[in-house]
């Protein structure tokens, strides 16, 4: 019998998209599947819509909650699932009807506890392609690690599937604008295997944030989450994996560099990578004398020559799905 599925879709005020992503699930053509949508408290239809489908496909199973965001919807759908695997899809985008199969297949046959595919940007004028730099292959688990180093679609929560044992105990970090790579990491952390396949399977929708505000005051909570994260992925590799800090402190000083600037009034955001460069010294000072010279003359001498523009922040998202 085949294994089953738990595919976890957080929901919020996604009415005009919630039918066709739900459908494109529906209408696997692996069969043995549970699809938990959490209704994150949405002030739209999308609680009917669920209902309805629900009443239309036993498969479908949600869940109601008062609104605490992407990653509370998440967990939730964490909790309640039931299936050897586990997916995630957000609920406004779509996936291919051999999405899961596909997946499931791919770790099934190399016996890797996180199978990877393809994916494409999708907007109303355009659908692009898009594979990230990884090739195609079987990867060890610290091996993909070290892959978050050179292909930022690693880190992706969606185009993967996850035995449900390497996820564990781990859950999405809840507080924040960006909480699915706070997952990702420690559960390729956990795997000893991960397969990556190159099919187009996974249907990203892009659409204008539906907050219209300041620049600096918008991206200061999304670049915050992004220099958090930095800071407890090193952090976290240091102590588990020692045999990759070496490469992981200097891809956070990159980043924290090109975070800084990008941070111009964003003071929170300023202060919290001088406080960890302040508190790395010991571990700078073992750089080699111009890189030194380098972090000292970016971080104390120079200011922020932008607020947010042109920094890969995804603002082109809906921020509750960022």
């Amino acid at each position: 019998m085949s294994k089953k599925v738990s595919v976890v879709l957080p929901v919020y005020n996604v009415s005009a998209y919630l039918e066709e992503c739900i459908r494109s699930l529906m209408e696997q053509d692996y069969q043995n599947i549970e699809i938990i949508p959490v209704n994150d408290g949405s002030k739209d239809a999308s609680g009917q819509i669920l209902d309805a489908l629900a009443a239309e496909d036993a498969r479908v199973k949600p869940i109601h909650k008062e609104n605490g965001g992407a990653a509370s919807a998440r967990n939730a759908g964490i909790d309640a699932a039931t299936g050897e695997f586990i997916c995630f899809v957000d609920s406004d985008d779509a996936v291919e009807l051999n999405y899961i199969s596909h997946l499931v297949e791919s770790a099934e046959k190399e016996q890797a506890d996180i199978a990877v595919c393809g994916f494409s940007y999708w907007s109303q004028n355009a659908n692009k392609l898009c594979n990230g730099e990884t090739p195609d292959g079987i990867y060890e688990g610290r091996e993909y690690l070290a892959r978050f180093l050179k292909d930022w679609s690693c880190s992706l929560l969606w185009n993967k599937i996850y035995r449900r044992e390497v996820v564990g105990d781990i859950r999405m970090a809840t507080g924040h604008r960006v909480d699915d790579e706070y997952f990702t990491y420690q559960v390729v952390m956990n795997s000893r295997k991960v397969v990556v396949t190159s099919p187009h399977l996974y249907r990203y929708r892009l659409r204008k944030s539906s907050v219209m505000q300041d620049v600096a005051k918008t991206n200061e909570p999304i670049m915050l989450d992004r220099i958090g994260y930095m800071i407890q992925r090193y952090a976290h590799i240091a102590k588990v994996v020692p045999e990759l800090e070496e490469a992981f402190f200097r891809d956070a000083l990159d980043n924290l560099n090109r975070y800084w600037n990008h941070s111009k009034d964003m003071p929170n955001a300023q202060k919290e990578i001088r406080r960890w460069v302040k508190a790395h010294r010991g571990r700078i000072r073992k750089l080699p004398l111009k890189q030194r010279v380098a972090v000292f003359i970016n971080f104390y001498l120079s200011k922020p020559r932008f607020c947010g523009e042109g920094n890969p922040l995804e603002l082109e998202r809906d921020d509750y799905f960022l």
